[in-house]
């Protein structure tokens, strides 16, 4: 069993009138379950015919594949116009995104120049305090 088309389709391929393709699906010789034939079967029932030649049939199977992507793309793939909008906002997000690590990043600058003097004093309490926090500060840096 291969490819397959729907009965109207296979009358215009073969060239016959729809109540002998009908007559052939009563009597059991074609099986069309959902109203789609098998090419393969159509071709041992008319052998004569040259169905592969047949521009129909490519025309049939273009469309197949054609529908097919065009259902996908706007099932799966969401229209251009949508897809500028989500990257324009995420472009807005990452930008603030920038803005915000700048300035973490300027606060964490000063807080080390302020420890540094902070730890150069005489008092070796104030000088563990200062080290304790530089050495937490630089662990959670570092993740």
């Amino acid at each position: 069993m291969g490819q397959k088309v729907a009965v109207a389709t296979a009358v215009r391929l073969l060239g016959i009138n729809r109540a002998e393709l009908q007559s052939l699906i009563h009597d059991g010789e074609l099986p069309a379950p959902d109203g789609m034939v098998d090419i393969d079967l159509l071709r041992q029932l008319y052998p004569r015919l040259a169905l592969h030649d047949a521009p129909m049939l490519e025309r049939v199977q273009l469309i197949k594949t054609t529908a097919f992507s065009r259902r996908v793309r706007s099932t799966l793939a969401p229209e251009r116009d949508a897809l500028e909008i989500q990257l324009k906002k995420r472009n807005a997000e990452l930008s603030l995104e920038r803005a915000m690590a700048k300035k973490y990043r300027g606060i964490i600058d000063q807080l080390c120049r302020k420890l540094d003097v902070m730890q150069d004093c005489r008092d070796d309490t104030q000088r563990r305090v200062v080290h304790d926090i530089n050495r937490w500060l630089l662990e959670q840096l570092e993740k």
